[in-house]
């Protein structure tokens, strides 16, 4: 990514709840590792697209893309299978949307980007899924 105002930016997706307080303990994790590598931290909660319509969504993405150097895809819930194909056997706590506005994030950032996409847990699940629909 080019050096600028957004070239030292990380941008953790928060996808559960406890996420959107950036004093929780996962937060706060994650923002003492990126800290060390001179990052500054910004947290996204996941549905900032819910008002928006679907250009202004793509936009919002695009924007995303743009200016992050590193996108966090953190831990959470576990995704609906049909995301991968799979029937529903064990998982529970699933949310379609989340799932749909993660994956569609996910993509646009690593078509766009020039950046890092790191994936943690359910984010690595994500990124697999949504990555490997794109090539199908």
């Amino acid at each position: 990514m080019e050096s600028g105002a957004f070239g030292n930016q990380a941008l953790l997706i928060a996808n559960k709840g406890s996420d959107h307080q950036p004093d929780h303990f996962r937060v706060q994790d994650f923002e003492n590792m990126l800290r060390s590598k001179d990052l500054n931290i910004h947290l996204l909660p996941l549905g900032a697209d819910l008002s928006l319509s679907l250009r202004e969504a793509q936009e919002f993405r695009h924007l995303v893309a743009e200016h992050f150097s590193l996108l966090v895809a953190m831990g959470g819930e576990d995704i609906h299978p049909h995301r991968y194909g799979e029937r529903i056997t064990d998982a529970v706590k699933m949310n379609s949307y989340r799932d749909r506005a993660e994956m569609d994030l996910i993509r646009t950032y690593t078509e766009v980007s020039k950046g890092f996409l790191l994936g943690v847990c359910r984010g690595g699940q994500i990124t697999a899924a949504a990555l490997s629909m794109r090539f199908n």
